[in-house]
């Protein structure tokens, strides 16, 4: 009989608690370390997370692809495109999507794919030799 499909309980808890951690710091952390870099790095892990909910199989380019997103809403706040949709005045979209260019944040973003690009080449090869 084959077994329906079910979401990744260890991603879906993960996200959980990364979602919970990225709120408590956008409203409570005002620093110039852990708001501005961990935070924005905590982002890419935490969309790792949800896709990994859906996507159980090895997906090496997945942290690639979260990476380019990432960058991608980055470089938009060069182009203010919060301010440009209309949102500027959102601090929930201003905090979401940012207001301020920082190319540190690029910095943060790409360490934090590559430990994941790293974290999938090992779960690809344990997935080749039967665990996951």
């Amino acid at each position: 009989m084959k077994k329906g499909w079910r979401p990744d309980l260890r991603y879906a808890a993960l996200f959980a608690g990364l979602l919970a951690m990225e709120i408590f710091i956008a409203l409570y952390v005002r620093d110039d370390f852990v708001r501005p870099l961990v935070g924005d790095a905590l982002v890419i892990v935490l969309l790792y997370a949800f896709f990994r909910i859906f996507i159980h199989r090895p997906m090496p380019f997945l942290p690639l692809l979260i990476l380019l997103f990432a960058a991608a809403v980055e470089v938009s706040q060069v182009f203010d495109l919060v301010g440009k949709l209309g949102l500027g005045d959102s601090k929930f979209f201003r905090t979401l999507l940012g207001s301020t260019f920082d190319p540190w944040d690029l910095v943060f973003y790409g360490l934090t794919a590559l430990g994941l690009g790293l974290f999938e080449r090992h779960r690809k090869g344990r997935a080749g030799s039967g665990r996951s």
